[in-house]
């Protein structure tokens, strides 16, 4: 297929490049900054719009980023798909905590989905609305599982906030394919990218074997529980996903 890709130096978009292109598809695009506006080629068959700002606590103190580059942009690549190449598929992603909305960036992302429904409502745009639960793995940061693991390497200690709670973990090698997949295989509307099991953040936090220290700056007000409704990514086990991932920051 002809692929028009955004966020493509992002950790998602970048996976999603690689897999892409060993598949067979042309990628285009590959847009990376999101102001700089979208020029969408006519035989374009499928746009990922990979491109967002992604972290949580970020978003609480910089709103108007969050809202022009996951709100105002996705609108404006929706009116280029519009303009330049309405039978294209068009895949949103978000994020597992829309569900919950415990930070403004879920808001956002929430306000993102909301823009596809009216473009697929009143211009008939063919939009799927992908929620990722937890994807992880080497060349993320700031997740639970880098956060744990750089820490785990490079202090031998972990500092942590709640381990109270637990989220579904998905290794992105796991959650391309089937981002994809879904894309090119599944009608429009919302689909949950997850295992569909939660895995407590206590137990990844104590498989890496060292010493553990509460720090309450980095306990915040969230759900306990974050966890897919469907089983669409058959995973590989976490410990693989743990152990891949300290691996890459040991040996930095």
């Amino acid at each position: 297929m002809k692929a028009y890709l955004t966020g493509s130096k992002g950790f998602i978009g970048g996976y999603l490049r690689q897999h892409l292109e060993e598949r067979g598809d042309e990628v285009v695009g590959t847009q990376d900054d999101p102001f700089d506006g979208y020029d969408i080629p006519i035989d374009t068959e499928i746009v990922y719009h990979a491109g967002a700002l992604v972290r949580p606590n970020e978003s609480m103190s910089r709103r108007l980023q969050y809202l022009e580059a996951n709100v105002v942009d996705t609108c404006e690549m929706l009116e280029s798909v519009k303009r330049s190449a309405p039978r294209a598929r068009v895949v949103l992603f978000g994020s597992a905590t829309q569900d919950h909305h415990d930070s403004w960036y879920a808001y956002t992302k929430t306000m993102a989905e909301l823009c596809g429904e009216a473009y697929a409502k009143f211009d008939r745009l063919q939009v799927q609305k992908m929620r990722l639960f937890g994807v992880t793995g080497v060349g993320k940061s700031g997740d639970v599982v880098n956060h744990f693991a750089e820490q785990a390497a490079k202090t031998g200690r972990i500092r942590h906030g709640r381990l109270d709670t637990s989220r579904d973990i998905v290794d992105v090698r796991d959650a391309v394919p089937a981002i994809v997949e879904t894309a090119t295989r599944a009608p429009p509307g919302v689909h949950y990218i997850g295992r569909g099991k939660a895995i407590p953040i206590s137990y990844i936090a104590r498989w890496f074997e060292v010493p553990l220290e509460l720090d309450e700056s980095r306990v915040r007000v969230e759900d306990s529980i974050h966890c897919s409704p469907t089983a669409s990514v058959s995973g590989r086990p976490i410990e693989d996903t743990l152990r891949w991932v300290y691996d890459s920051w040991k040996g930095d």
